[in-house]
């Protein structure tokens, strides 16, 4: 896999809440959930220059990188250094799963969340909690 050099946001994140049983087949029935306002674009650049522009639309709903629950008391996904980084990858893995490995998708969300200013162990963490690939509200 190549390595990840940047991403840059192309536009803002704007989500609004909705209801923990609001219809989202690709994740747990009790898990938080916020919808995008607005498309959520980002561009990845790789070590060799490669660039890929990565869309998420407008209406969709994620619940914060599909974290066990017990992680939430330290780092809720929507209000810290997690919160961009975890639109792009609940996407990935819940779309883009054809286009994008889900080793690329965990190291975009490691690599984010350092950009975004989370500290090391709070980028283990969350990388290492998603590798576990639990669906979200499951602990």
């Amino acid at each position: 896999m190549k390595k990840i050099t940047k991403v840059e946001d192309l536009t803002l994140l704007v989500t609004t809440p909705v209801p923990r049983d609001y219809p989202a087949k690709h994740l747990a029935k009790k898990s938080d959930k916020v919808m995008l306002v607005e498309d959520y674009v980002v561009r990845v650049t790789l070590e060799d220059g490669e660039s890929v522009v990565i869309r998420v639309p407008k209406g969709y709903v994620t619940d914060g990188s599909s974290i066990p629950r017990l992680f939430h008391r330290l780092w809720h996904p929507f209000i810290t250094e997690s919160r961009w980084a975890s639109c792009v990858h609940d996407y990935i893995y819940s779309h883009l799963y054809n286009f994008f490995s889900k080793e690329f998708a965990d190291e975009l969300l490691r690599f984010m969340v350092k950009r975004d200013g989370g500290h090391w162990f709070m980028q283990q963490a969350f990388h290492k909690a998603v590798r576990l690939n639990i669906k979200g509200g499951g602990w």
